[in-house]
Order: C-alpha cells, then structure tokens, then sequence
C-alpha cells in the first residue's frame, strides 16, 4: 500500500475572491436575470397582458404535463434496460468476446472523503473487493483531507489499511489544506491526489489501457458493476472521446430517513433512469468512468468550481470539437439517502445538497464563451448545447412555482381579468392539466417498489402501505426542494455571492445506533 503526502501549502485569499472580468461576471447573472423575469411574470405581466400570461401559464403546465409523461415513460424504459444489464454475465462475455483487450485493461478507482466515518468508505471498499472481476487488475486512490480530524483520519487509514491485499494497490493521499486558488471540493481533493501519484502510476500503468473511475465515499457498485463498464467501454467507438456512467440508486439508509428525503431520492433516480434513455444530451453526474489518458489531457478535474463533475464534461465536450458523450452501461451504484442525526440536520443537508447541485450555474460563463468562440464545433451544435443547458436551468428553478401559484398569483394581481371568459377558466384548466400530470406518478410507485429495498419488518401494515404511495407528497417536496434551492443558488451568482463546498454528511443509524 502507497502512503503519500505533501506539507500544506497555504493560501493568502480565498478561492471566492479570484478576479472575474465584467464578461464573465454579466455571464454569472444571465441564468438568474431569466429566472427572477420569469418567476415575477405573474405580478408584472398580468397586470399590462393579462391574456398573453394566461396562454403562458398554459403553455407551462402542458410543458410541464409533457415532462411527466414523458419522464414516467422513458423512466419505465430505463428500469427494462437497467434489468437487462443486470441479468448479463458480462464477465464471460469479455472472456468469450475479448479475451486480450480483457486481460490488458486495467481499473483504477478514486474517491475522496471528509468527515465520513470509517465505516462509510469500508462499505465502499468491499463493494470493490467483492466484484466480479479480477482484482489484480484493480487499484484503488482513498484521497483524505488534511483539515479532516486526525481520528477520522486514522480511521480511514485503518479500513485502507485492511484491504492492502485486496487490489493490485491501494494509495492513500492527504490533500493539502488552503491552496491558493482552490474551491474546498472533491475536484481540488481528486486532481492534487492524481498529479501527486502520476509518477508512480506511470511506472504501474498503461495510461491509454486503464478506465479511471470516481465515487463518493458512500457509494457502493453492483457486483457487476466493472466487468458491464468494461464491455461498454470496448464495445464503444472511441471510448477515450467518452464517458461512461452507471445508474445511481440512493438506497443504503433509504428507509432510516424521513419520507421528504426518500421522496426526493426516488425523483433522482427515476429522473436519471429517464435522462439515460435520451443520454445524447446527458452531462456527467457524480460517479463517472474516464480513459486515465484523456483525463491527463483534459488536466484533470476543475479546482476552482464547487460542481467539477459536470465542468468535467464541458471542458472534455470542447477540448474534442464537440466530439464527447456520456454512455450510459445502467449497472447500478447505490448511494446514501441524505440522512443525519437529528431532523433539523437532514432537512438542512438535503437542502444544501440540491444547491450544490443546483450551483452547476458556475459553469455558464464557460459554455457561453465557448459558445461564441469554438468555431470548429458547428454552429448548430454549440446553440444547441446552450440552451439545453439554459432551459434546464430555468424549468427546475421556474416551473413548478408557475404551474402551482401561476395561475391564484394572475387573478389576485389582476381581478378585473377574472372577471373574463379566460380568467374565469384560468384556474380550472391549468388544475385540470396538473391533474392529469398526477398520472405521471403511478410509474413512480411501481418503480420504487421494484428499486429499493423493502419496507421493514419491523413496521406495521398501514405504515408499510402508506410508504409505497409516499409520492403523493412529490408536488409539495418538488417546490420546497426542488425549486428553491435552484432560484438560491442562480440568485447567489447573480449577486456574486459564491458558494463554497458543503460535504452532506454520510450516517446510517445501524452503525452507530
């Protein structure tokens, strides 16, 4: 086992303050000008045009109608495809199909940790052990913080230190604290571990022949989670111009948390069961597997934004002219539930979470400016790419706010217009459309029943009963935690308020009750 390590090099400002020049700044406050225009239609807009915010509300619930069908659906044809992966012995079928390309790929995993517990990352760990697949040809990078406590510390090192001769090797890097330029983040953590060991890597490997791939601390692979990447990875016309990604299930603490969290992670699951189907216009997401050489030549991962999965893909989607996908392999990886020790801690982290995520926002200036000046990508294409990415920044901020107050908010400002055809019919057709959207849940029930675990013995008949049609709560969850930590976050860039990195807190109350 590799035990490496650098002195702190500290840092004089922090990474919030670096300069950004008046272009980018103005790019900054583009999603959250859009946002805050559409959000304050409803007051503004009903009083000069009432009719025309009328036939816009109705337009969004149809939209938003359409995205429910269109999500139950296509999250329906994701769980088949996910089914059919799982019941592959893709093992065999690398052994029957490419016995030499097999035996010369080599697997080199990632993941960094602050403040989780040891018994966390050994889940992790031992989920790669217990794979399918030769473990000779398996590494493993355990990056640890050095602003994490020295017990938490130790304890990481110990779980490493128990699985030495499980791999081909196992590394553990401390990651220096306060560096000048970098946001705290796992993409400051995973790119000073993999600069700090590419000598040694590079007397081990065949960077072009070795699938590099990150996880969180919490997650855990499918048994055959590394035998079905590495047969879509070969399988795959130029798999270095690529990225691969496995289905995430957040499902090991699922039933220890309260039902707004569990309601929110079913969502994440269906929504990305539904996305892979399209995966043309899917953006890397949390775990993600890579070619080790083109990640060298992508220079790593971001050090200076709080999101440096998806940046990861913008930088690779430019770098190759356009030339970049994400291919879904739908193995599954299983996550946490957002779960701490107390109710108030969860709400807090589950909250702060979806704005992290929501904070992918950082990026616009980046694929604005890439917009206008990579000319060797076609034109068609590029606009294409932005406003996807500008209109997914405003539904998830805008849309569920419009369809369910929408409507009340243009009659109260406007009363004369109530007194019409339109304003009288306003309110029943746009609860009519929603009404029907609500269809969109039965595929959710099915689908939660089929994808995580089991109610509890332990609980009575109408809670179990209950649990299963939790998603009836979806409308309320989605605009508390759906909608608002979005508008937070395009609001914070707006004002140049940025976020710093806020680890969620990994717990599961049967390890430490």
């Amino acid at each position: 086992m590799s035990n490496q390590s650098n002195p702190p090099t500290k840092s004089t400002s922090q990474p919030n303050e670096l300069k950004r020049s008046w272009i980018e700044r103005f790019y900054e406050m583009v999603p959250g000008l859009i946002t805050w225009l559409v959000l304050t239609s409803p007051l503004w807009l009903s009083l000069n045009l009432p009719t025309a915010m009328a036939f816009f509300i109705l337009v969004i619930d149809i939209y938003w109608l359409y995205r429910a069908l269109k999500t139950a659906i296509l999250s329906l044809v994701g769980y088949r495809k996910m089914k059919s992966a799982l019941a592959v012995d893709w093992r065999q079928k690398l052994k029957e199909e490419y016995p030499t390309e097999f035996g010369e790929i080599e697997h080199l995993f990632i993941f960094g940790s602050w403040q989780e517990r040891g018994y966390i990352i050994e889940t992790n760990l031992q989920a790669i052990a217990d794979s399918d697949y030769p473990m000779d040809k398996v590494r493993v990078v355990v990056a640890l913080e050095e602003r994490d406590t020295e017990e938490i510390k130790a304890e990481k090192r110990a779980v490493a230190e128990r699985f030495k001769d499980k791999f081909a090797n196992i590394y553990i890097t401390e990651h220096p604290d306060g560096i000048e330029g970098e946001v705290i983040g796992p993409g400051s953590n995973r790119s000073w571990a993999m600069k700090h060991l590419l000598p040694q890597l590079q007397q081990e490997l065949d960077f072009d022949k070795t699938i590099l791939t990150t996880l969180d601390a919490d997650f855990v692979v499918h048994p055959r989670f590394l035998a079905g990447m590495t047969y879509k990875y070969l399988t795959t016309p130029n798999p270095q111009k690529r990225s691969f990604q496995g289905m995430f299930i957040y499902s090991n603490n699922y039933w220890q948390a309260p039902a707004a969290m569990r309601i929110i992670a079913s969502s994440i699951a269906l929504t990305q069961l539904s996305e892979m189907v399209e995966s043309w216009k899917y953006v890397n997401f949390s775990s993600h597997s890579i070619n080790l050489q083109t990640l060298i030549d992508l220079d790593f991962w971001t050090t200076d934004h709080v999101n440096d999965d998806s940046h990861l893909y913008w930088k690779a989607f430019y770098h190759f002219d356009g030339d970049y996908e994400v291919v879904p392999h739908w193995l599954p990886i299983y996550a946490d539930t957002v779960l701490d020790d107390t109710l108030l801690k969860t709400i807090v982290n589950q909250y702060k979470q979806l704005q992290r995520w929501a904070y992918g926002v950082e990026h616009r200036p980046f694929i604005f400016q890439n917009t206008i000046e990579a000319k060797k990508i076609p034109l068609i294409r590029r606009l294409e790419r932005l406003f996807y990415v500008m209109r997914a920044d405003l539904v998830w901020a805008t849309a569920a706010y419009i369809t369910g107050f929408g409507a009340l908010i243009a009659l109260l400002v406007n009363p004369e217009f109530g007194e019409t055809v339109l304003g009288r019919n306003l309110a029943f057709y746009s609860g009519l459309i929603l009404t029907v959207a609500v269809l969109g849940l039965i595929p959710a029930i099915f689908l939660n029943y089929r994808l995580f675990p089991k109610v509890p013995d332990s609980w009575g008949r109408l809670r179990s009963f209950l649990a299963y049609f939790q998603v009836v709560l979806s409308p309320f969850v989605l605009v508390t935690f759906g909608s608002a930590p979005a508008v937070d976050a395009q609001t914070r860039l707006l004002f140049g308020k940025y976020l710093t990195y806020r680890v969620t807190r990994k717990y599961r109350e049967t390890e430490n009750s």
